[in-house]
């Protein structure tokens, strides 16, 4: 059950735990997400791919036709069977989004294939450029088979980073080929942007966090962690992309 914000003192619920009981401070604030935005018309910084006409003009155009393996976007798409070959596209950042809000993290989806006979095992992974900086996923994804049979694939890029000014100004998504020869093919490609408004933030208290698994999480520290409460709200927590 998502929780955007609270409206009343809760009143923690002891339990018995492996960890020693505590009654620590815990936030929850009201978190949103823009929903999938596809890439603009045009290029990024990255332009080693080509598409399905076999060039590089407006390489934008040919994944932001759908949202995932949407059918309206699979006849086209970008290609490549270098390896450590990199393709961008810009995002643009909804004004929605106002300073002093807390990035939490962007999704990247794909919808990806082979791209023809005998590519079987291309693999990619997909990366953010956020103000000039890449991070890519650190995960393979392998290509789908066969190639007329796409599959969709998502990312989480945890940031944590607080948008203002210059912070969070531009964003590109973007794939890199991880190993040669065998081709593959990205039909579209999409991002969302979860994010805490500024100010939105109520502080209550809670019983020592205890692992909760990844259902209803808090993530404190780099732990899935979570608090418990009598009033019947249940778990309270956070899943590395909405508080609730």
């Amino acid at each position: 059950m998502k929780i955007t914000a609270l409206t009343r003192t809760l009143t923690p619920w002891a339990f018995t735990a492996t960890l020693p009981l505590a009654i620590l401070p815990s936030s929850f604030a009201q978190a949103d997400d823009t929903g999938w935005i596809s890439p603009e018309n045009g290029n990024g910084v990255y332009t080693q791919w080509v598409n399905s006409a076999l060039n590089t003009t407006n390489m934008g155009s040919y994944v932001n036709v759908g949202i995932g393996c949407d059918a309206a976007g699979l006849s086209t798409f970008w290609i490549i069977g270098t390896d450590n070959s990199r393709q961008s596209a810009v995002i643009s950042i909804p004004g929605s989004i106002p300073d002093g809000s807390t990035i939490d993290s962007v999704d990247v989806q794909v919808c990806q294939s082979r791209a023809g006979t005998g590519t079987d095992g291309a693999t990619f992974q997909t990366f953010i450029r956020v103000d000039g900086s890449d991070t890519a996923s650190g995960s393979n994804i392998t290509a789908a088979t066969p190639a007329s049979s796409p599959a969709a694939n998502s990312d989480n890029f945890l940031l944590g980073i607080v948008k203002t000014g210059p912070v969070f100004a531009s964003l590109e998504v973007g794939t890199l080929k991880t190993n040669g020869v065998n081709y593959q093919r990205i039909h579209t490609l999409a991002a969302r942007i979860n994010y805490t408004l500024p100010g939105s933030t109520t502080t209550v208290s809670c019983v020592t966090p205890i692992n909760i698994g990844d259902d209803s999480a808090y993530r404190v520290s780099g732990a899935r962690r979570g608090c418990e409460y009598a009033d019947g709200h249940g778990y309270l927590g956070y899943d590395g992309r909405r508080k609730f």
